[in-house]
């Protein structure tokens, strides 16, 4: 299984993929992830799909994704919503899964919704350095 912090970069590379194609093209690092087995059209709709269910699904919804093109697939459930009051953001902490090529890598997120509507990670509540 791939570590917390590659996971989080993957995502959060998944959800640049959509505003940055560019960017989503650069991913040298994570050649043994998922994302490494997915198109860049597979990680656009991934990460839409993926802020789709942080802004519309309900606690514990899940939504799913699928590419009719490869294959890929995945599943977005975001697990509560909360307020920072440390950011005065509301936030969810959300668990992906997503499969391409073989491989499945699973992670729990927790994103606030900055004030320009984009979902941002942060830490988990109550963490502190």
């Amino acid at each position: 299984m791939i570590g917390t912090r590659k996971l989080a970069r993957a995502a959060a590379l998944l959800i640049l993929a959509a505003a940055l194609p560019a960017a989503a093209q650069n991913l040298n690092f994570l050649r043994s992830s998922v994302l490494a087995s997915m198109s860049t059209d597979d990680k656009r709709e991934a990460a839409a799909a993926f802020r789709a269910a942080l802004d519309q699904a309900a606690d514990g919804e899940a939504r799913e994704w699928a590419s009719a093109q490869s294959g890929a697939s995945g599943v977005f459930e975001p697990i509560r919503s909360y307020h920072d009051a440390l950011v005065d953001l509301d936030c969810r902490e959300a668990r992906m899964t997503l499969k391409a090529g073989g491989r499945e890598e699973q992670g729990r997120y927790y994103l606030c919704k900055a004030s320009d509507g984009r979902w941002k990670f942060t830490r988990p509540p109550g963490f502190t350095r």
